[in-house]
């Protein structure tokens, strides 16, 4: 079993939840909730440092939030009506 440390992302639109459960073992797991908000539209990079006891090197768990999409919406059923073949 390995204590196991999270370190908050470093810009204030990244946040992350956890449960601090102590230690860690093969086959557990640690559930995180990410929130991500913004008054600015744009893209968005953070990252989470994961310290495990007995590793030398962290883990670095990068984040990204992306510029949101146009929303295209299509009708459900397009009618042609009569079409001439050729």
């Amino acid at each position: 079993m390995r204590r196991i440390a999270f370190k908050q992302p470093q810009t204030s639109n990244f946040r992350c939840e956890y449960e601090n459960t102590g230690t860690v073992a093969a086959g557990l797991s640690v559930k995180m909730n990410i929130q991500f908000e913004t008054n600015a539209v744009g893209d968005y990079q953070d990252v989470i440092e994961i310290k495990t006891e007995g590793e030398p090197e962290p883990y670095f768990l990068r984040l990204h939030a992306f510029r949101p999409g146009p929303d295209v919406q299509f009708e459900p059923m397009v009618n042609f009506k009569y079409i001439p073949i050729g």
